[in-house]
This record gives structure tokens, C-alpha cells and sequence, in this order.
């Protein structure tokens, strides 16, 4: 295959082109030989220094010819050869965009190529005319272009055109023949075309921010791919483990105390021949939040499973110019729709403190979000900490066998959350027949409860973690 680059020595933007004009000689006609020079040096020299005069066409209407087209496009080093990912995304990178095209007929004389492409949001166009021959079969143009490493390269259009005879070689590249006028029909433009092969990049941004009652910033990651072939997983190390754990384009994080943290990306490609990954690692700075005054200061907020549903309950020590609460639920832990009416009368007063009690009596299934909405005699709001609650016969976050159960009852909870957790069996009226509490320090933990005592029946389970319950139905 023929390769030519181009240096960068004329004034386009941001990778500028210099024209290569070649010609035959014959020997054995000298007189027109000198001719023939002389004219293909004028023609040469028109072409040097005409750049301004000629019309960068990357497109024109009723060009549909086959007789060239373009079949390949990527970023090349220097030497015309594939980038590899070795660069540091954000800074400058001086490469080649290089165009593998396809002589379908015989030879062409002259060949125009136009082209328009975008780095980022930002699109540029050139043009280059040959006064050469292009023999059948492939060749290659590279130019030279610069970016930041990351950003996207696209081909937006291209227009090729060629002459047909050898006597084109004198005056195609002539300004005055580069138009849409001349080239027609003996040329070819699209819109359609490959897509830019460049070495796959990940990166990533990150912002922090103070979530109401907390005391350490929530950290939301943003990740990002170019190159390489889409779709892209992404697997994030956010704590400097070495472990990728956590999956998805733009995770949110909230860290146990303030710190600068190696946060890792790892970026995966869908390449049939053969997966590629990238991966960038930054350093994170997580800082601690001044918690406001709040205007009611919560002693719990728990929840437990009752005959008719789940019971939720908190408790106060503090209100100041409070108005009122409402019970919130979510099936994401983002969108949040009211549940309850407004609720202002406490179930029970002793002292300071005054506690409040919601029964959900809805079916649920998966799992579902709970938070307290409160509201200040002025109409702003503030939202309790998030309970999720987990309803499911068939979740395998929690494996209870056999069910139906006789003497035992077998739990294994799979969970990230680990500390103590309480585990209670409640019949349908309510009354609870076995309360217990285990130790959870590893993800998957397996206990056994003794059932023998528990009547004929219906039951459920609840396991609570921290803010995350666990609720099943078992029958004996």
C-alpha cells in the first residue's frame, strides 16, 4: 500500500497541510521535456501559494462515483503507525489522522481530497490536491493534526475527486478546476463513513458535596471513554484497595471520614478480536461538612415488620418552629413520592422527646426506600437519613431454608453492609416469637434459628442491618 504524509507547513487549522505536486519526464523528447517541466512547475507553484484562493469543498451534490472511496480511518504516530494509549488524558498530542482509500478502476490522474472532522465540539475542514497518478489497488494520506488526549475524533464529510486522463496531471490541481462544477461526475462524497479508530482513553471527573446531615462529603464520579470499540464498562477502585468493586458509568460515594483518596477507573471495551481496558487513577480530596442547625434532631429512626406491613418509627429530642412530618417512599433511593398525610401529633411525649409512628399497610415487592420528610412552620424541608427494606420470596440477598420450616430455619445474607443485625420472627397478627441479634463482618454470612417451638402457621422474617432491612415470608 502507498503511504504519503504531509508536512505541516501551510496555514490551515489545527493541522496544517503542504501541497506535493509530482510529474513524469520523457527522455527522449527533450524539447518537451523542458516544456513539460516549466508548465509543471508553474502549475506547482500556483498550487504553493494559492491555498487561500482554493475553496476547502468537502462536500458537493451528485458526486456518487465509485471509482474511489474511502475505507479506513485512524490516528497514527509519525510513521503512519496505530496510537497506543499511552497518554496522559488532557494534554497535547501530535499525531496523524490517517485515510486508507480504495482505487477501484484504473488509474486516476490528480486527485482532490476535502475533508471536514471535529476534535471534542469543535470542527475544522482541509483540502489537498495531487497532481499524480493513483494507481489501482489501495493507498494512504496521512495528515498531521493535534488534540488533547481523550478527546473524540470524528470524519464528518469527504470529497473526492480525480481526473481520468494523463493529460489531467497539468491542470487539475489549477484553483479554478476545484470546484463542484468541474470535479462532477468524476467524483465521490459521503457522509457516511468509518469511524476514527483511536487508542481507547478513560478519564474521569469527580465533585463533591454535603448531603444534609452528614458529616463528611459524598463524592459523585463521572467516567468517560473515547476511542477503542464502544460500549465501555466501567469498574471503579474507589478506596485504594486494588479491588474494583463497584461498577457503573457515574457512582456516588460517600467516604467514612475525610482524606485524600487514589481513586482507579478501569474502562473496558467490547473489541470481538479481543477486549481492551484502560485505567486512570487521580487522587481525590474529601473534606469534612459543618453541619447545620437543624430544626429537629432525630434520637432513631427505625423500621420493623408487623402483621399488616412495615412499621416505621423515630423518635425526637429536639423541635424548633417545627410544623410537621411526612413519610416518604422511593423504589430507587432517588425519586421520592409522599406516603403518608401530614403528621404533627406525636404517639407519645416524655420530657423532650416525642415519638411517631407510620404503618405502611401497601404491598410491596424488590426493594423499596423510606425517609422522613420535615417541614418547618416557614415551608422549607429537610429529609431524615434513607431506610431501604428489601420484600422479595425470591431475592437472593436472603436465602431462608427450608421453607416451609420444622425444627430450624437456615438464613444466609448476602450484604456489603456488615455490623450487627437483628433478626425477629412475627406472625401475621404481630406478635413477635424470636427476637436475636448476630455479629455480620463478612459479605456473605450464614445463621441458624431453632423453630421448633413456633406453632403451625404463617410468618415473617425480619433482618435489619443497620438502615437496611430484610424482610421474607416462611410457613410452618
Amino acid at each position: 500500500m502507498k503511504k504519503i504524509s504531509l508536512t505541516n507547513s501551510s496555514t490551515y487549522s489545527p493541522a496544517a497541510v503542504s501541497r506535493y505536486v509530482t510529474f513524469n519526464v520523457q527522455p527522449n523528447k527533450p524539447s518537451k521535456q523542458i516544456r513539460y517541466f516549466f508548465i509543471s512547475f508553474l502549475f506547482a507553484f500556483i498550487s504553493l501559494v494559492s491555498d487561500d484562493a482554493i475553496a476547502q469543498l468537502t462536500t458537493c451534490t451528485g458526486c456518487s462515483s465509485s471509482d474511489i472511496k474511502v475505507k479506513r480511518v485512524y490516528l497514527a504516530d509519525a510513521n503512519g503507525n496505530p496510537l497506543s494509549s499511552s497518554c496522559t488524558p488532557g494534554t497535547p498530542v501530535s499525531a496523524q489522522i490517517c485515510v486508507d482509500f480504495d482505487v477501484t478502476a484504473q488509474t486516476r490522474y490528480g486527485f482532490y481530497f476535502g475533508f471536514e472532522y471535529k476534535i471534542g465540539s469543535t470542527t475544522y475542514s482541509q483540502s489537498q490536491c495531487y497532481a499524480q497518478a493513483f494507481s489501482q489497488g489501495p493507498f494512504t494520506l496521512c495528515y498531521p493534526i493535534t488534540y488533547n488526549c481523550g478527546q473524540s475524533v470524528s470524519l464528518l464529510s469527504t470529497l473526492l475527486g480525480w481526473g481520468n486522463q494523463v493529460q489531467d496531471l497539468n491542470t487539475f490541481c489549477n484553483p479554478s478546476n476545484l470546484t463542484c462544477q468541474s470535479l462532477n461526475p468524476k467524483c465521490y462524497t459521503s457522509t457516511n463513513l468509518p469511524a476514527v479508530e483511536a487508542p481507547l482513553i478513560s478519564d474521569f471527573t469527580s465533585t463533591t458535596a454535603c448531603q444534609t446531615g452528614q458529616s463528611v462529603q459524598t463524592v459523585t464520579f463521572n467516567g468517560t471513554a473515547t476511542g477503542g470499540t464502544p460500549a465501555y464498562t466501567y469498574s471503579w477502585d474507589l478506596d485504594g484497595n486494588g479491588t474494583f468493586e463497584t461498577t457503573g458509568q457515574n457512582p456516588t460515594f460517600t467516604y467514612q471520614a475525610a482524606g485524600i483518596y487514589a481513586v482507579s477507573l478501569k474502562v473496558t471495551d467490547s473489541n470481538s478480536a479481543g477486549a481492551v481496558s484502560d485505567v486512570q487513577t487521580y487522587s481525590v480530596t474529601v473534606s469534612t461538612c459543618t453541619i447545620p442547625a437543624l430544626p429537629v434532631l432525630y434520637t432513631y429512626f427505625r423500621a420493623q415488620s408487623v402483621g399488616e406491613g412495615i412499621q416505621l418509627e423515630w423518635e425526637t429530642s429536639l423541635e424548633v418552629n417545627h410544623d410537621h412530618f411526612e413519610v416518604e417512599l422511593s423504589t430507587n433511593a432517588i425519586d421520592f413520592k409522599r406516603l403518608s398525610d401530614p403528621i404533627s401529633t406525636p404517639l407519645i411525649t416524655a420530657g423532650n422527646k416525642k415519638a411517631y409512628r407510620y404503618t405502611d399497610t401497601k404491598a410491596h415487592t424488590g426493594p423499596v426506600y423510606y425517609r422522613i420528610k420535615q417541614v418547618d412552620v416557614s415551608g422549607q424541608a429537610n429529609f431524615s437519613k434513607i431506610l431501604s427494606i428489601v420484600f422479595s420470596d425470591t431475592t437472593s440477598l436472603l436465602e431462608l431454608s427450608p421453607n416451609p420450616v420444622r425444627d430450624q430455619l437456615n438464613l444466609r445474607i448476602q450484604s456489603t453492609q456488615n455490623g450487627e443485625a437483628d433478626i425477629e420472627i412475627i406472625d401475621l397478627m404481630g406478635k413477635r416469637w424470636s427476637k436475636s441479634s448476630i455479629l455480620k463482618i463478612e459479605q456473605t454470612h450464614q445463621h441458624t434459628i431453632n423453630t421448633q417451638s413456633l406453632p403451625v402457621g404463617q410468618y415473617v422474617v425480619s433482618i435489619r442491618i443497620g438502615d437496611q432491612y430484610f424482610v421474607r415470608r416462611i410457613v410452618k
